[in-house]
């Protein structure tokens, strides 16, 4: 059991790298993105682990990943935006939504700590 959920992960971060280079590849051609969440409501300690896990997997793993694949290429070409979207959310947490609330909080401060990074480089790259 252990030895398949290792390869789902390595599988899962394959996949994840592999869209990363594709929209590099062909950035300038995507006309929309669209991913559509569905929230785990209840308590903590109520929620299913899983679908949590997922969760911190397309919030905060494909952000941060993807953020960092596209980054690179615009710092070399000195020009480009990033849009990562985050939610009110992330501002102050409440009850029943403690994943989604961390994780928005976790976009929210990776994209300002980056930006605080690209000002002081004088880098022509906004997100």
């Amino acid at each position: 059991m252990i030895k398949i959920k290792k390869i789902a992960d390595v599988l899962s971060w394959f996949i994840i790298l592999i869209l990363g280079f594709l929209l590099i590849i062909r950035w300038h051609e995507i006309d929309s993105n669209v991913i559509i969440h569905s929230g785990l409501f209840g308590d903590f300690s109520d929620t299913d682990l899983n679908k949590e896990l997922e969760m911190i997997d397309v919030n905060i793993k494909a952000v941060h990943v993807l953020t960092k694949l596209f980054l690179k290429d615009m710092r070399k070409r000195n020009s480009g935006y990033i849009l990562n979207v985050s939610s009110a959310a992330s501002f102050q947490a409440g009850p029943l939504m403690a994943t989604y609330y961390a994780t928005k909080a976790y976009v929210l401060n990776l994209t300002e700590a980056i930006s605080y990074e690209l000002k002081a480089k004088n880098k022509d790259v906004s997100i």
